[in-house]
């Protein structure tokens, strides 16, 4: 009983255990991803403070057309620094994404595998109460003949005992 109450309850403990790592694997995403996006502008902010500092040193040492120069290689240097920031978290969101859709199939592959075994489980129990039933009609039937034969034996021993008597009144 024990080992039957485990196997029913396995799929259950899996299912849960699933559904656990999927909201940790969620959470977790969730986490990097605020993470990346923090490191993401302050890396940002960064850059644009460097490029400012540079462009500001540069404007002060050279003339105006140099400082336009460097301020916009100071830009395209911020700007690229943010694209290369920006690549890095859509290809770990796309990770994330497909570890969600990996854990999301095992869940439904347990749920169908669980669903069958239910299924077998209801279709095991009919035939054993088909069997049940079959076994009691057997008896039934058996008894009944059983009684038939008990009461044509007695008829028969009745009518060979008064057998005599009526071959008197007879004769």
């Amino acid at each position: 009983a024990i080992s039957a109450l485990q196997k029913e309850l396995a799929p259950k403990l899996k299912e849960e255990q699933m559904k656990g790592k999927q909201e940790e694997a969620k959470k977790k995403a969730e986490a990097e991803a605020k993470a990346k996006e923090e490191a993401t502008k302050k890396k940002a902010s960064a850059a644009k403070a460097k490029a400012k500092a540079k462009a500001k040193a540069e404007s002060e040492a050279t003339k105006k057309g140099e400082e336009e120069e460097a301020a916009r290689i100071a830009g395209e240097e911020a700007a690229a620094a943010l694209k290369a920031e920006k690549a890095k978290e859509e290809e770990a969101a796309r990770k994330l994404e497909a570890e969600l859709e990996e854990a999301r199939q095992k869940v439904e592959l347990a749920t169908k595998i669980r669903e069958e075994e239910a299924e077998r489980q209801r279709l095991l129990a009919e035939a054993a109460k088909s069997r049940k039933a079959e076994a009691a009609k057997g008896r039934k039937d058996k008894l009944r003949e059983e009684r038939e034969a008990s009461l044509q034996g007695r008829f028969l021993s009745c009518c060979v005992s008064q057998a005599p008597d009526l071959l008197e009144v007879e004769g």
